[in-house]
């Protein structure tokens, strides 16, 4: 007779295994084991609550959901397991976190320490939601507000939604004893990413202690400042200890401001590089129209062993878009397919614009009709790709069909199709679009709009201008 499972698969090694699990699949296999054990059966309280602690870990959401959704009443009161919920969903689902807070009170389950930063991180990542307010005003009432944790996260919230008023006030509120060098941070940070470096400054300057990511914030801000990137450089000199953070946010300040010598220098003097220094490099060269040393700097990427991410992939490829090196973008269409490296909309929308720009419209179409999402910029590209090419009948034919599907569509969508009209002289073609353009497709016309009707009305006949000089939207150009 077999021995019970609970005798076969010991305890402690499973709870080993639940505490040390960083992936979706080891969670699901400790999961597994604790179902065919019996251990989850002869103990739910506690190890619902470690399996569920693993699989937010993990990031593997649905799981924990139906982990959660099965938990016995009991633990249900407790508020761990719903703080553990809101905490995995905050960031990547936040409705779906302020749902589960919704019914963690409508269950008279009382939040604690832990459930308001998770609560108000989900408020921060929730695009116009004012739940926050709300749940600020709970934490007075229940006198958590002072809480560290709670100060921190609403300072954070606040900064989030560009409210860094009120996160200063939450700041200036709390005593010394209920700030650290996290609400610091934060508050510094709310105001660099407001772009109010002045008052970054002055609060960066006051700051009992720094580490890098303080020194990191600052450069940061200033390398995006226009005209802020030597102030960025004097921090970036300053600082007792560099990591590799400051060093990326220094060299992208530099290729932000259009000064890729300086940064390529920077880049020389590293002595460690990730992903993001290589990818920040090669799109700086790409930005600056220097794509042959962007392509170069790539495959010395490759050859260093570095695995390329999105921005480096499409850098790569806008290059050899830019050159019109059909070749070289063939191999590295090939290289992206066959490494795996992230094949997404974006990389895939590059590489359609790659093949237009080398005259190939049969491989970007190609690509076009495998992808399985079209973002509104690869259907632009297409269409102004058609037309560069002379193909204004199947541009048309191609916006007609993104309405169809209900695709997005933009102002650029628009003037692409009727620079297409054109190029081709589909006058009554490009007549008809633009008059549709506010009606149908909610779009104000632009002056470049207006600017591509008077290029269209130039291959008109005298009949066709004359019968459209009347009409209120061709008087405006002329104001």
């Amino acid at each position: 007779m077999p021995p019970p499972l609970l005798a076969v698969v010991a305890l402690p090694t499973l709870l080993s295994g639940l505490r040390a699990c960083r992936t979706a699949s080891h969670a699901l296999q400790c999961h597994a084991l604790l179902l065919t054990s019996g251990h989850l059966a002869a103990s739910p309280l506690r190890l619902s609550n470690l399996l569920l602690l693993a699989l937010a870990s993990a990031s593997a959401h649905a799981h924990a959901d139906a982990v959660f959704a099965r938990i016995p009443e009991a633990a249900a009161r407790d508020p761990f397991p719903w703080n553990t919920v809101i905490r995995l969903h905050a960031a990547a689902r936040p409705r779906a976190a302020l749902l589960y807070f919704a019914r963690m009170r409508g269950r008279a389950v009382e939040p604690d320490a832990y459930t308001f930063p998770a609560v108000l991180r989900a408020c921060g990542c929730a695009p116009g939601c004012r739940t926050g307010l709300v749940v600020h005003a709970e934490a007075v009432r229940r006198g958590m507000d002072k809480d560290l944790f709670a100060v921190n996260a609403l300072i954070s919230f606040y900064c989030r939604v560009r409210d860094c008023r009120s996160g200063r006030k939450v700041f200036d509120e709390a005593s010394c004893v209920s700030r650290d060098l996290v609400s610091w941070n934060s508050i510094v940070a709310g105001y660099v990413g407001c772009g109010e470096m002045e008052f970054a400054q002055e609060l960066f300057d006051e700051m009992p202690q720094r580490d890098a990511f303080s020194w990191a914030t600052m450069i940061d801000g200033y390398g995006k400042q226009a005209g802020g990137v030597d102030r960025a450089r004097e921090l970036f000199d300053q600082m007792p200890e560099r990591d590799l953070v400051c060093w990326n946010s220094m060299i992208d300040g530099y290729v932000r401001h259009g000064r890729i010598e300086e940064a390529r220098s920077l880049f020389e003097e590293m002595p460690e590089r990730n992903v993001i220094s290589w990818s920040v490099l090669i799109d700086g060269y790409v930005r600056c129209g220097e794509a042959k040393e962007a392509l170069e700097y790539f495959q010395s990427m490759l050859q260093c062993g570095v695995r390329p991410d999105r921005v480096a992939a499409v850098g790569a490829v806008a290059a050899c878009a830019q050159l019109g090196a059909l070749e070289q973008g063939r191999w590295l269409h090939s290289y992206l397919e066959k490494k795996k490296v992230l094949f997404d909309v974006v990389v895939q929308t590059a590489l359609i614009d790659m093949y237009m720009k080398c005259g190939r419209l049969d491989l970007a179409m190609s690509i076009f009709e495998s992808m399985a999402e079209r973002s509104v910029v690869t259907w632009n590209v297409m269409i102004v790709g058609l037309g560069t090419h002379g193909y204004g009948f199947d541009a048309v034919t191609l916006f007609h069909r993104m309405e169809a599907e209900k695709a997005p569509m933009d102002d650029l969508s628009v003037l692409a199709v009727l620079t297409a009209c054109t190029h081709s002289g589909l006058v009554a073609e490009g007549l008809g679009i633009f008059d549709r353009m506010k009606k149908d497709f909610g779009i104000d016309p632009k002056v470049e709009h207006y600017g591509a009707l008077v290029d269209l009305l130039g291959r008109a006949g005298p009949q066709t201008q004359q019968g459209f000089n009347g009409h209120p939207d061709f008087l405006s150009i002329h104001v």
